[in-house]
């Protein structure tokens, strides 16, 4: 299953905010995205940016989680080879799943008294 153009990459100049560079993403069967871009943009901030899900029961966006910057510039002093990677984004089920709970106190990251819970 392909799941295209759930994410772009956009890059705009630090100062202006002028758009410099676009590209859409291709997502697979895992939820990876991968975006080709070919040149450096060390005076740009460029961001993943989460646009539509195609499963409607998981399509939710939350603020703020939906894009993730990343250095697109061979002159930050890490080498990476030519790859760069950007924290994680996602999509958010509307309905919790009914073991929801249980994956939360697993990782403790449950509250009593959070609306978290089952």
């Amino acid at each position: 299953m392909k799941m295209s153009n759930s994410a772009d990459g956009v890059c705009r100049h630090f100062e202006t905010q002028q758009l410099h560079h676009k590209a859409e993403a291709t997502v697979n069967e895992w939820g990876w995205y991968k975006m080709e871009v070919s040149e450096d943009h060390r005076e740009e901030i460029c961001e993943v940016v989460l646009l539509r899900s195609p499963e409607p029961e998981c399509a939710e966006i939350e603020r703020f989680r939906d894009r993730s910057r990343v250095a697109l510039t061979g002159n930050n002093g890490i080498k990476q080879g030519g790859l760069w990677y950007a924290n994680p984004i996602a999509f958010f089920r509307k309905d919790p799943l009914p073991n929801y709970g249980d994956i939360l106190r697993s990782y403790n990251l449950y509250d009593d008294d959070s609306e978290n819970g089952d």
